[in-house]
């Protein structure tokens, strides 16, 4: 069987991994030639530098396959989009004829924007994170097998059947769903939040729900914490007329509500820096326990119930408030010029107005004198380093869904 040079590479690379040899050069013209023998051999595959994934469905005992690009988000990883290492595949409906597979992994993929695992009836492990244009996974909630449950960073809005869900993943031992598909079932139907955390009371699911963060990666939420902070929110809503008005309005007055509801927790984080850098240099990894209490730091919740935050959680409460009201957004991961930490150490938020990109920077540190409101990628970029994505998003290239025009700057 013929494959393209990109997989052929890949194969042969793990083709040797079992001691399979074959002895071809890879500018030989049989390179790219399998048997059905050496076909079979191969149970998982990591792919990286692709473009297409065109011939897996001839890799009959295939069941694990990690698709992986480097962090495009992280200032740190200095990716270039346009850089070999990261995957170019425009079209992921290969995955859906990969009945045998067992484990599924998609990271860091600025193209997907869909998936269907409908026929994957075997699927125990499912990881999906950062992924910022994927909007439906399809059958996901039918998956009767699923072991581990890793889904974040993603745009998921789409109909799901929680209560099907529910069902079929009580034997879970790892259930965490994106929080963009919490506000898209409950934006949906109110009733979503109370079963939820019924549910999760009486022990019918483990389901926590994971906001994208820059420290550790992710935040965990729970459904009883999530419903409280929606009903509130709701309520309020509803007594401004909130859902009535223009998105430039509703931008307006969560960007208002978090400045006066929200002080910036200084003490919290100087605390939280100090402690997990001592636990780090006595342990080489950090247990569940206190990767859960330093992360929660960053989480939307923390920062509606105790009325202090660091800039990650201002940009997700901010998140949370306008997915509730229907203005899509993004948790923008930069670096501040002042610091010496050559990494993201910074968040702001991107938001759709008028079919177009702004930014809002609503703290960095008390003394922060660059709060920003609907302002373009130029003005922030005196003060802050942004990854090539983010650079190229604003400016207008097209890459996936996740793409508008130039910016222009609105006034507060």
């Amino acid at each position: 069987m013929h494959f393209s040079i990109e997989l052929s590479l890949i194969i042969d690379e793990e083709l040797r991994k079992k001691g399979i040899d074959r002895k071809i050069r890879s500018f030989d013209p049989g390179f790219c030639v399998f048997t059905y023998d050496e076909l079979d051999k191969i149970t998982s595959l990591e792919l990286s530098r692709v473009s297409s994934l065109e011939g897996l469905e001839l890799l009959p005992n295939l069941r694990k396959l990690i698709i992986k690009s480097p962090d495009f988000s992280n200032v740190s990883s200095d990716v270039d989009i346009n850089d070999s290492n990261m995957n170019s595949i425009k079209d992921f409906s290969v995955i859906s004829r990969l009945t045998k597979l067992e484990e599924l992994q998609i990271i860091n993929d600025i193209n997907l924007s869909g998936l269907d695992i409908t026929k994957l009836e075997e699927l125990r492990n499912l990881t999906i994170v950062n992924n910022p244009n994927l909007k439906v996974i399809k059958g996901l909630e039918e998956k009767r097998n699923l072991q581990s449950v890793m889904l974040c960073g993603n745009a998921l809005d789409f109909d799901f059947d929680i209560e099907t869900y529910i069902k079929n993943t009580m034997g879970s031992r790892k259930n965490v769903l994106d929080v963009s598909l919490y506000i898209s079932m409950v934006n949906k139907d109110i009733n979503v939040a109370n079963f939820l955390t019924m549910a999760s009371i009486v022990g019918d699911t483990n389901i926590k729900f994971a906001e994208r963060i820059g420290f550790l990666d992710f935040a965990l939420l729970y459904p009883q914490n999530l419903q409280e902070m929606y009903y509130n929110f709701l309520r309020l809503f509803m007594k401004n007329s909130l859902y009535e008005k223009s998105d430039l309005d509703k931008i307006k007055y969560v960007y208002r509500y978090v400045k006066s509801r929200l002080s910036f927790d200084k003490e919290g984080l100087e605390e939280r820096e100090k402690e997990y850098t001592n636990y780090m240099k006595e342990q080489k990894e950090l247990p569940t326990f206190r990767r859960k209490k330093f992360a929660s730091f960053h989480n939307s919740y923390v920062a509606y119930h105790f009325k202090k935050a660091n800039c990650d959680g201002y940009v997700n409460l901010m998140r949370f408030m306008l997915s509730m009201l229907g203005v899509k957004s993004f948790n923008v991961h930069c670096h501040d010029k002042r610091s010496k930490f050559l990494a993201s150490n910074h968040s702001i938020l991107r938001v759709e107005c008028d079919n177009k990109w702004y930014y809002c920077n609503p703290k960095y540190s008390p003394e922060d004198p660059k709060e920003i409101f609907m302002g373009s990628i130029e003005d922030l970029e005196k003060y802050y380093d942004f990854n090539i994505y983010e650079s190229l998003i604003s400016k207008g290239e097209n890459y996936g869904d996740d793409s508008n025009a130039l910016i222009r700057k609105k006034t507060l």
